[in-house]
């Protein structure tokens, strides 16, 4: 699965790169972000109805928006609790046994590059495909 984590433009005219990835599935990555980052668990952000879908999974295609909580957390978040998160998503990856799954280095690359993305604007989005 090819996604993308984006904002929205903030009117100045200036374009804010996406951060991109692939082999993993951002609804479950995005839960386990918010789980570590706040606190709460996994089950409750599912029985909570997040992530937010925007667009429901058709034609291959999904759009999700993050809480405003983990927005917030993801900018307040150093970068060493930044890499201890993208840490922990990679070997929960790597332990479903998909050879293709997300290395360490590349779950610190776009977890950091989400937080900045958090760090612009208040939401951020996704899509998948």
């Amino acid at each position: 699965m090819d996604v993308e984590f984006f904002i929205e433009h903030d009117g100045s005219g200036r374009r804010f790169e996406p951060v991109v990835g692939a082999c993993f599935e951002p609804d479950d990555a995005v839960l386990l972000w918010e789980s570590r980052l706040t606190g709460v668990t996994v089950e409750e952000l599912r029985r909570r109805g997040e992530p937010r879908t925007l667009a429901p999974m058709a034609d291959g295609y999904l759009g999700f928006v993050f809480s405003a909580r983990l927005c917030v957390a993801l900018a307040a978040a150093d970068q060493d609790r930044l890499d201890e998160v993208a840490e922990e998503w990679a070997e929960q990856e790597a332990g479903l046994g998909d050879p293709d799954a997300i290395s360490a280095r590349t779950a610190v690359e776009i977890l950091r590059g989400v937080a900045a993305l958090a760090r612009r604007r208040r939401w951020v989005y996704c899509r998948c495909w």
